[in-house]
């Protein structure tokens, strides 16, 4: 079934703030663009082009993604300053991991082949490093990295991702996987008086007291059977028993450790250990483990942007147009979480797009209707009904 694509009123609001990054034609393809991986079931450039009441070639949307000078870190910044006005004087969190966008052609610029952590072997495609910020109930992610194996590591733009949000908003803390907790990153929040949460793997080297350097894991091992060296706590009806230790991490300095099992109902028997470290010794054990499961939030925001919003969409072979897609996919997820914010509700994605499809759709039938031109108005009217068009 084909689709109308009318103007989002929804999407022209919360993408405003956006206007002076670009001429009146670009925000114009813009907000078209924005509007069609909202509200669209098949997200190409093509069928956006097509379901748009202009009808307008899709050459021309070609050439804003692939051609049209626009300034991306213009963008960006001025995003940024949104975000920040937004987060101002509140905890604001960090939180960073990477996702694999799928691909088929073979000759799309930076797809490679890349190891599934999700499944097994390799997938080919992008894989790209995302960054979320967390406040409060409001997520708003920031541009993602397209990575690379022929340039910088992802540990890499992970510092970026670091230096360039802790320069631009006052976050307290930074959220992330084993992957990323390195010492590099783990120097760096110290450097940025950030605290650092993360998963760490069983295989780092820790010291307490006057002991000998000894893996994590083959700590765990040394106290897994005595029962006083851990407590039970109940987090959002889950329980879980935990152990934590102030330690030297090798080569990094004194850290939390927090070793955390959790009881699971449905095969009645605890999990495998959790190694959890925050660089802030002070705080409570309660306290970095509810902070940890924010990370949670970053695996939600991408199967959004895949599900609902077209991350792998993308039919392009340049760079440049696929980075400037993963940008407007990231928008796309900001205008509907700023719109739920300022709405004051708390609807999944899939569920403020439903909205927005049914509102805009009957908008258009007021439109419709107050045609005055009959002509015009039969034409609508069929375009609409006739040609199975009935749905936004």
């Amino acid at each position: 079934m084909k689709q109308i694509l009318p103007k989002l009123k929804e999407v022209s609001k919360y993408l405003s703030f956006l206007k002076n990054c670009f001429t009146k034609p670009q925000f114009s393809h813009a907000t078209k663009y924005i509007s069609g991986l909202i509200a669209l079931n098949k997200k190409t450039i093509k069928n956006i082009s097509s379901s748009s009441k202009e009808g307008k070639n899709q050459s021309n949307l070609n050439r804003f993604l692939t051609e049209s000078e626009w300034d991306e870190k213009n963008v960006q910044d001025r995003y940024i300053k949104k975000i920040n006005h937004q987060t101002r004087g509140k905890p604001v969190s960090l939180v960073i991991d990477d996702s694999i966008s799928k691909k088929t052609g073979k000759h799309i610029e930076e797809a490679q082949y890349h190891k599934d952590h999700a499944g097994k072997g390799y997938v080919f495609g992008h894989q790209i490093v995302t960054a979320l910020i967390v406040c409060m109930g409001l997520l708003l992610p920031l541009f993602p990295k397209l990575y690379s194996k022929k340039t910088q590591s992802k540990i890499e733009l992970a510092k970026q991702i670091i230096e360039y949000a802790s320069s631009k908003i006052r976050i307290s803390q930074v959220i992330i996987d084993s992957w990323y907790v390195c010492n590099d990153i783990i120097k760096l929040c110290l450097k940025k008086d950030l605290t650092l949460i993360g998963n760490i793997k069983s295989n780092r080297l820790i010291k307490f007291g006057e002991n000998d350097w000894i893996k994590l894991g083959k700590y765990y091992r040394s106290i897994s059977r005595k029962k006083k060296a851990f407590q039970t706590v109940v987090i959002d009806d889950a329980t879980y028993k935990i152990h934590s230790i102030i330690v030297r991490l090798k080569k990094v300095g004194f850290v939390k450790i927090i070793i955390s099992r959790q009881w699971m109902d449905d095969k009645k028997k605890w999990s495998r250990p959790f190694y959890i470290i925050c660089t802030d010794v002070s705080k409570s054990d309660v306290c970095v483990l509810i902070e940890y499961t924010k990370r949670w939030s970053i695996e939600t925001f991408h199967k959004d942007i895949k599900q609902c919003l077209g991350l792998e969409a993308y039919q392009m072979r340049l760079k440049k147009g696929i980075t400037r897609h993963l940008i407007l996919v990231t928008l796309s997820y900001a205008i509907l979480k700023l719109m739920m914010f300022f709405k004051k509700v708390s609807w999944t994605i899939g569920e403020c797009i439903k909205y927005i499809q049914d509102k805009e759709f009957d908008d258009l039938i007021i439109e419709v209707v107050c045609i005055d031109d009959r002509n015009e108005r039969i034409r609508m009217a069929k375009e609409m009904l006739l040609n199975e068009n009935a749905k936004v």
